[in-house]
């Protein structure tokens, strides 16, 4: 398994980070999975969010599965790119009333969802699906 960390900001220990990655890759059966986390800043996010989503303004989370183009090949280890907008993550705790950590962390697991293939944009019975693992796994205690 290998979890490439782009753009790490301090306070974000890289061992944790990819604790929290393992725990949720180990719980879909995915534990050999490869996939890349990138952090950007609330420019390029709202460009790639323009650009990918054709929707003004930075969002908190985009996934960019690697089989998009493409049905998913089960021999391939490679998930794709979880691409993360702190600043929107800290704003949207702040308007949600919610600790930042625990923002991160479901923003965190919504974006490795997408890669699993799990998407809310796609009816009604998959986002209540989604919402359900997203829940679970950002309620869990210890990720280790």
């Amino acid at each position: 398994m290998s979890i490439s960390i782009r753009s790490r900001p301090r306070g974000f220990p890289r061992l944790d980070l990819v604790r929290q990655v393992e725990a949720i890759l180990a719980a879909e059966k995915k534990k050999g999975a490869d996939l890349t986390l990138i952090f950007l800043g609330s420019q390029k996010m709202a460009e790639l969010n323009l650009r990918y989503r054709q929707r003004k303004g930075p969002t908190d989370v985009l996934a960019f599965p690697a089989d998009a183009a493409g049905p998913r090949d089960e021999s391939k280890s490679y998930l794709g790119e979880v691409i993360i907008c702190l600043p929107r993550v800290r704003q949207n705790a702040r308007k949600y009333q919610e600790n930042f950590i625990r923002e991160f962390r479901r923003v965190l697991f919504h974006g490795v969802l997408h890669l699993l293939g799990y998407d809310h944009e796609q009816g009604r019975r998959r986002a209540i699906l989604m919402k359900k693992k997203e829940e679970y796994y950002s309620s869990l205690k210890n990720h280790d």
